[in-house]
């Protein structure tokens, strides 16, 4: 009977528990569920909406203020609460409390008012860089 590792040491064994563990790692990746966010509950079922979807519609309103250079989001959905954490470049000519003040309160009713969603925890702004104000 051979021992443990005079049977690792043989290529062949090597490289095919390498394939199967490669292939046990994609089915759990490839099979994992697009994280969603659950908005309502209408007559004909449930809708959800992706992280993705609400990631997009966030960057894309808070670069629409005069104030943002760029912006980027992270959506974490914990406890039935969606947390938004938003990192801004923002010009030098900002006022950021004014600022941060407009994009939570237009963040938080573009998401309650267009996708229906209720659940909004907390809309964070984190200032990450300072641009030139063209």
């Amino acid at each position: 009977m051979s021992s443990f590792s005079e049977v690792m040491t043989n290529p062949i064994v090597v490289i095919i528990l390498s394939a199967v563990i490669l292939v046990l790692v994609l089915i759990l990746v490839l099979s994992r569920p697009v994280p969603t966010v659950h908005a309502f509950t209408g007559p004909a079922g449930r809708v959800t909406v992706s992280r993705r979807a609400v990631h997009d519609l966030v960057e894309a309103r808070c670069r629409a203020f005069r104030g943002v250079g760029s912006a980027r989001a992270n959506v974490t959905n914990r406890g039935g609460e969606l947390d938004i954490r938003i990192e801004l470049k923002v010009r030098e000519s900002a006022r950021l409390e004014d600022l941060s003040s407009q994009i939570q309160g237009e963040v938080g009713g573009m998401l309650r008012e267009n996708l229906a969603l209720e659940n909004i925890g907390s809309i964070d702004i984190v200032v990450t860089g300072v641009s030139r104000s063209d």
